[in-house]
């Protein structure tokens, strides 16, 4: 959503993505039955301003928000302080996804997974079966300035993170592997695990999707990625646009809601370029299977992969 937030129709398209993603979760959590207490998780809140979007929905529950930044962390208290007029004892801080309370939870993560460092790798020119290591390092020429250079070859990471399918695709000269996003994904998949809790999950972020899910698909219930124009027309986009340009007062109110909604989905804005994966525990299949064999958002992209692109995609 960095692109919405920068943008002048941010506040609009910020407004329609956070009430969606709301309705989205009171959605699939009436799906499961569940009636017991739940708890709220946000992974990299930023600004907060998308957990304000997302409350307005939810209304009264639990929120714990991951920040490792006290920077960031004096912002959101002051946004959600200004927005909910002090009554924050709802709302948690934790430096760390280890430190959250167990419990039945629904997890949100937008542009969190790519603000995580990464490893590049690049395939040799000179031998195509062996793969070097880029770093960042000084330039020898010049102290004051960064350059690129590569590994004497194989190391103990290329060795131990590039599968062997994307060795022996040649089409592929460079990869990506972000070990923090593999940790803290599947700290989310153990911790279901552990408590066999129903829940469901949602993560969405600029990283290598088909990598995360090939992963994990063994562990939990994988679907998507898909588009984000299609996966928030299928919860319901066009329906909140109308709502919400039936309740605006003014003409520029109303084109901005209509600009916003373009940016969204259109495919040459955000449209096509962001995606959703959603990951869900094994403990709901039969529930999922009921409805039709996906969740709502996911319908036509299949569960476990099925449908699952080996390139990064946005969001």
């Amino acid at each position: 959503m960095q692109l919405c937030v920068n943008s002048p129709l941010g506040y609009y398209a910020r407004q329609i993505f956070g009430e969606l993603i709301g309705s989205w979760i009171v959605h699939e959590l009436e799906m499961t039955s569940w009636q017991g207490r739940w708890q709220l998780v946000e992974l990299g809140p930023g600004s907060g301003e998308l957990i304000i979007d997302v409350l307005t929905v939810l209304g009264s529950v639990e929120v714990y928000l991951v920040e490792s930044s006290e920077r960031l962390m004096e912002r959101q208290t002051q946004i959600l302080n200004s927005r909910f007029g002090g009554d924050l004892v709802r709302i948690r801080w934790y430096d760390s996804l280890d430190d959250v309370p167990q419990g039945f939870s629904v997890f949100v993560a937008n542009e969190f997974l790519d603000a995580l460092p990464l490893h590049l790798f690049v395939r040799d020119e000179a031998n195509p079966k062996k793969w070097c290591e880029q770093y960042v390092t000084l330039d020898r020429t010049d102290e004051q300035r960064l350059c690129f250079m590569l590994s004497a070859g194989e190391n103990i990471h290329t060795k131990a993170w590039i599968p062997q399918r994307i060795r022996e695709d040649e089409s592929r000269t460079k990869w990506e592997f972000c070990p923090q996003a593999h940790y803290i994904v599947r700290q989310m998949v153990e911790r279901q695990t552990l408590l066999r809790n129903k829940f469901p999950i949602d993560i969405t972020a600029d990283v290598d999707f088909g990598e995360l899910s090939m992963a994990l698909r063994d562990e939990c219930l994988v679907f998507g990625p898909v588009e984000q124009r299609e996966f928030l027309g299928s919860i319901g986009l066009h329906h909140r646009l109308n709502y919400l340009l039936n309740k605006s007062k003014t003409k520029e109110e109303r084109v901005g809601l209509l600009e916003a909604c373009r940016m969204l989905i259109a495919d040459d804005q955000m449209g096509s370029r962001f995606k959703a994966l959603g990951l869900f525990p094994n403990a709901l299949a039969d529930f999922l299977q009921a409805r039709g064999g996906a969740p709502d958002g996911f319908a036509r992209s299949g569960g476990n992969c099925e449908n699952v692109s080996d390139g990064p995609t946005e969001r």
